[in-house]
């Protein structure tokens, strides 16, 4: 109560000097401002002293932990140090070894496997089977063009289908089957961008034409059994009707043309699409499916169907002339019997 009453009088004499125009002012508020705040600043002071001796002790221990570290980190480089002088004096010495003995050293050879050399015997062999069949073909039908086109009695209509024929089997051993061949093995299009697209085209009309002119000889023979006093084909009909299969055969062919394109596809090996390979480019998948199917129908169905009909009708024409031939003979020796026994 004593310093309230202190304090009041002390505020009291700072209102009296203030008003009265003294400078004693000055240190009585002083005083009294020692009175109210001294204790807190105190408290405040040695709180900051406190913290202050903390942060020292922290910062003491942090530079011992750097020294610490510090030191082993120079300890580890001098070791590393040390290891790598160790390894660059043992490389020195292998190059050395290796320089004085390279002479003496021989590589080991490679040795395939069983099963490698067993798969690339097979695939040399058959693509060597292949080309010997492929060069046959060639050979043997230029022989029969070039005795067809010698010999003036051999060029019949009948003979000029076969020369027909010849020339395909020529296209195709020559062209398709050596390219497609190695497409097939190796499941790559190594060869020029053109050939993609030319050889395919090139099978097409082969076998368009192979087909046909086989049709064309069978329907050639069914006339001349069953109608055999009507006139036969000529040459001249014989060449019109090979030009318009060959017509046939090219049209057949143009969306091939247009389809396949050398393509690059994911390779295996380098995990990228850096594989070549020709496949149907530009035809949509369902139009160039239904273009292979009529494919089929065009050159199986539709010429089996007419080759089957007539070698069937013509077969039994052949055997119900046989058995009248056979009962002609029969009657005609009877007779000679009773004309002998008159």
């Amino acid at each position: 109560m004593a310093r309230i009453d202190h304090k009041l009088s002390l505020f009291r004499t700072v209102l009296t000097e203030i008003k009265s125009g003294t400078h004693d002012w000055r240190k009585h508020m002083e005083t009294l401002l020692s009175e109210f705040f001294g204790k807190q600043l105190d408290r405040k002071l040695k709180t900051i002293e406190d913290e202050l001796k903390t942060t020292k002790a922290e910062n003491q221990s942090l530079k011992e932990e750097l020294f610490v570290l510090k030191t082993t980190c120079e300890t580890q480089k001098e070791s590393s140090d040390h290891h790598m002088r160790d390894i660059n004096g043992l490389r020195e010495l292998v190059s050395e070894c290796l320089t004085q003995h390279q002479q003496n050293i021989t590589p080991l050879p490679l040795i395939p496997s069983q099963e490698t050399v067993a798969n690339d015997y097979i695939l040399a062999l058959t693509f060597g089977c292949c080309c010997l069949s492929a060069l046959f073909a060639v050979f043997g039908n230029i022989m029969i063009i070039w005795i067809i086109g010698w010999a003036k009695s051999m060029r019949t209509p009948t003979n000029l289908f076969i020369a027909n024929l010849a020339i395909s089997d020529i296209m195709v051993g020559a062209l398709v089957i050596p390219f497609q061949f190695q497409t097939t093995l190796l499941k790559r299009w190594l060869l020029p961008h053109f050939m993609c697209y030319v050889s395919p085209t090139i099978q097409v009309i082969a076998v368009s034409n192979s087909v046909y002119t086989l049709t064309a000889i069978a329907l050639e023979r069914y006339r001349a059994v069953m109608y055999p006093l009507r006139a036969h084909v000529t040459k001249l009909n014989a060449k019109v009707e090979i030009l318009g299969i060959w017509i046939f055969s090219i049209l057949l062919s143009i969306p091939t043309i247009i389809a396949l394109k050398v393509h690059l596809i994911w390779d295996e090996l380098t995990e990228e699409k850096t594989m070549p390979f020709c496949q149907n480019i530009g035809l949509t998948t369902a139009l160039f499916g239904t273009y292979k199917s009529a494919l089929v129908f065009v050159h199986y169905f539709i010429p089996l169907c007419v080759i089957s009909y007539t070698y069937i009708r013509m077969a039994l024409a052949l055997s119900r002339e046989e058995e009248a031939i056979d009962s002609t003979v029969r009657v005609n020796n009877i007779n000679i019997k009773r004309k002998k026994k008159k």
